[in-house]
């Protein structure tokens, strides 16, 4: 299965975005590749949702914690594939890539790869692009119709 033109973050905190009257963007804490992520292959992993369907907003606002509270209490981030591409093509697809990895109960599942590589100046830069390149919506926009994709 290819790719779609989107992928969708969840937004978990509030922390996750910047207000400023009635602006709101992601900030860069939305993406943090964190260390503890990293793979063997010393790619960091920071989870998607691949925008396949008119349901994968829907199905990302609804993912729950264990204790069956909703994981992303904000909204979520749309990324276009586009910027995404435009990351690798700029910084090289061996620094910044993406990938499909479904679960038995996400079949939407893939992450954002950066590679152990560049330092802490080249990681935040890519989390401000990425953060930049992103429409939020909110959760209680896109309950009420408003934000649709």
């Amino acid at each position: 299965m290819g790719f779609p033109d989107s992928c969708i973050r969840g937004i978990p905190n509030p922390s996750c975005l910047l207000r400023d009257g009635n602006c709101v963007v992601a900030n860069a804490t939305l993406f943090p590749f964190p260390g503890e992520r990293v793979r063997l292959d010393g790619w960091i992993e920071e989870s998607v949702n691949w925008m396949d369907d008119e349901d994968a907003v829907a199905f990302t606002l609804s993912q729950a914690k264990e204790d069956g509270e909703h994981q992303f209490k904000i909204g979520v981030a749309v990324v276009p594939r586009i910027e995404l591409d435009k990351i690798g093509k700029k910084y090289g697809t061996e620094r910044f890539t993406y990938d499909r990895s479904p679960t038995e109960v996400n079949r939407y599942h893939g992450n954002l790869l950066l590679k152990d590589i560049g330092g802490r100046p080249f990681k935040r830069m890519i989390c401000a692009v990425l953060a930049h390149n992103s429409e939020i919506i909110l959760r209680e926009d896109h309950q009420m119709g408003i934000g649709e994709v």
